[in-house]
């Protein structure tokens, strides 16, 4: 080796050393957690966390009840739903705990809100158009964060629900029940150019998205069994994921989009699984007789956030290492962002 050669080898480990640790920085340390808990009283309230599960931080204090913490992706702002004015409405907070504001007002409830990619609408879902003819009745509806106009994309008799944006913001995937049976739909934001993505006698539902918006994970109580599938945006090769005589529900992609986590009954307990998106290379994460409910990917996707019962914790993927992160059992909901100026 040429003597000349030792300063650009030196600085090439150098600079895989500064990679390695900024990787490292971003993967364990730079992002926040958003949950619901319980702090000296009997309802919840919303906080966030640090990645460690330090610097805990209560953002709402109201008496009433805040929950359903979901991110913007840009990640300066949190909605949730609250009861506080006698109604469940969705709310919009800043992380400081700033610029509190109420988004609907409505008698019927209004739940699950899912944010756009650019951070500028919320679909949510609603009975407030339900009638004695059809009192049932649950539609989707747009919300302009910019002037809170709300627009309803949905006009059909019987339950649509759980709406989910295409990463890139063009289409959002729903579920739509017609008398005692549910398939996936898929819409414009718009609330046009409607198309139904999946037509079986068994319900579909939950569905979500891959990162690159080619595929939908959901599951399906087809074959007897409820199961996880996975089908390209198009309606084309519709695939089953999961085998087991048990139930498995809540598929979730990670966020590099190599594998889908979700909770599965088996041996009489829920406990979280990963697989491959072509069904294989299953692993299981937890296994314990605690309830594992919701959960929620690290931006690595070699860890998952969950909520058990004393607590909320992270594991590893591979391994199956658990890190209890707070052993209050009201905490749930985990869901993370990278860290902002604004908790720092």
């Amino acid at each position: 080796m040429q003597p000349d050669s030792y300063p650009l080898i030196a600085l090439k480990i150098l600079l895989c050393i500064g990679l390695c640790t900024a990787c490292t920085r971003t993967n364990s340390e730079d992002f926040v957690i958003a949950f619901t808990g319980e702090q000296d009283k009997n309802n919840r309230d919303i906080f966030l966390m640090t990645a460690d599960g330090s610097n805990r931080k209560r953002l709402t204090t109201h008496p009433g009840e805040d929950w359903s913490p979901v991110w913007s992706p840009d990640g300066t702002r949190l909605a949730f739903i609250s009861d506080r004015n006698g109604q469940s409405d969705l709310y919009l907070i800043n992380l400081d705990g700033s610029q509190l504001t109420r988004l609907t007002s409505h008698a019927a409830r209004d739940e699950d809100p899912a944010w756009s990619p650019d951070s500028q609408h919320i679909t949510f879902v609603s009975k407030r158009d339900a009638n004695q003819q059809h009192p049932y009745n649950t539609e989707i509806y747009l919300l302009n964060i910019k002037d809170s106009e709300i627009k309803r994309l949905t006009e059909h008799v019987g339950e649509d629900s759980s709406p989910s944006w295409s990463p890139d913001g063009q289409q959002i995937v729903f579920s739509r029940k017609i008398q005692d049976n549910a398939d996936l739909f898929l819409m414009t934001p718009e609330g046009t150019e409607f198309k139904q993505l999946t037509d079986d006698p068994n319900d579909d539902w939950n569905a979500d998205w891959s990162p690159d918006g080619q595929q939908i994970v959901f599951t399906s109580g087809r074959s007897n069994n409820v199961d996880l599938y996975v089908i390209n945006a198009d309606g084309s090769n519709l695939k089953r994921l999961t085998q087991d005589p048990e139930d498995e529900n809540q598929g979730r992609w990670s966020p590099s989009g190599h594998r889908i986590a979700y909770i599965s009954l088996s041996q009489n307990q829920w406990d979280l699984y990963t697989i491959l998106p072509n069904g294989t290379g299953r692993t299981r994460v937890t296994n314990d007789d605690a309830l594992e409910l919701a959960f929620d990917w690290l931006p690595n996707s070699n860890k998952i956030l969950f909520e058990s019962k004393d607590g909320i914790y992270q594991a590893n993927v591979i391994g199956s290492k658990k890190q209890q992160m707070t052993d209050n059992p009201k905490d749930g909901s985990p869901t993370w962002k990278p860290l902002s100026k604004a908790f720092k």
